[in-house]
């Protein structure tokens, strides 16, 4: 509902942020939490329950805040945000199956299916918000990556999985504010033509085009296309690769993502 009126006739990011703190808490004590997290160096998991519990409130908090903003703000191009999601709940949806820990447990099966419903509307929708049909908005973008931040605590904490398949909305998410305190000095929430795929898109605009018609690719849609299949490469990385192969894969991507990122942002300079 909050969504759908900023939408409608926009609210102040303020405002916005508040509700939206207040309800992660609220899902938090509902008893979605991160209360384990894998160690990355061991083949263990760090019991979060044994520290203070504000250490457990605020992983979940940040956690789902970051998802449902990172994904708003992904949301740029035709297609992607909801490309990305879709992604992301097929990657969970696969997991639930390929783990045997997962697909043996009763309690599980349903999230599975869940998961695999939701991916199901993401990529089912995919064509039309390709084609410009329908537009995601607020309203769809950030449900989506509430959900899926949910989603993922659900799944027994697939926190790292779930990070690597949304590296690059999440490390584009991290640059925007930086560049927007520390470059152009302007306030972090206000929006502006600067994320990856308006760069990328700026890039593709630069060079020559060949006259459109029917059916020709536009230049939304190549970003769109590049991004997700990035993001589909990682899916596969996240459910079938040791967790070395995804620590690695978590490091290489983010540093050429952020490489990517600097690059455009000093060739539009």
């Amino acid at each position: 509902l909050v969504c759908f009126w900023d939408d409608r006739k926009g609210l102040s990011s303020g405002l916005r942020f508040l509700i939206f703190f207040l309800l992660a808490v609220f899902i938090y004590y509902l008893g979605f939490q991160i209360d384990i997290i894998g160690h990355p160096f061991r083949d263990t998991n760090i019991d979060l329950t044994e520290l203070p519990v504000f250490i457990s409130l605020m992983a979940t908090v940040l956690w789902l805040m970051i998802l449902q903003n990172a994904t708003n703000w992904f949301d740029g191009v035709p297609g992607l945000s909801v490309g990305v999601m879709g992604v992301g709940f097929l990657t969970l949806g696969v997991l639930g199956v390929v783990r045997p820990e997962l697909l043996f447990d009763p309690a599980h099966q349903g999230l599975t299916f869940a998961n695999f419903y939701l991916a199901g509307l993401c990529v089912g929708a995919l064509y039309f918000y390709w084609q410009k049909k329908i537009i995601l908005g607020d309203t769809g973008s950030q449900v989506l990556g509430l959900l899926l931040g949910v989603m993922a605590i659900a799944s027994g904490a697939k926190i790292a999985t779930t990070l690597l398949v949304l590296l690059i909305p999440i490390l584009d998410f991290f640059w925007v504010i930086f560049r927007r305190v520390f470059l152009d000095k302007t306030n972090p929430m206000k929006g502006d033509l600067g994320h990856l795929h308006h760069r990328l898109l700026q890039f593709f605009e630069k060079s020559p085009q060949p006259p459109l018609t029917r059916g020709s690719v536009t230049n939304e849609q190549k970003v769109t296309f590049i991004l997700l299949t990035l993001t589909a490469l990682l899916g596969i990385i996240a459910v079938f690769l040791t967790n070395w192969v995804k620590l690695s894969a978590l490091i290489l991507v983010g540093l050429i993502v952020l490489g990517v990122e600097v690059w455009l942002f000093r060739k539009k300079a």
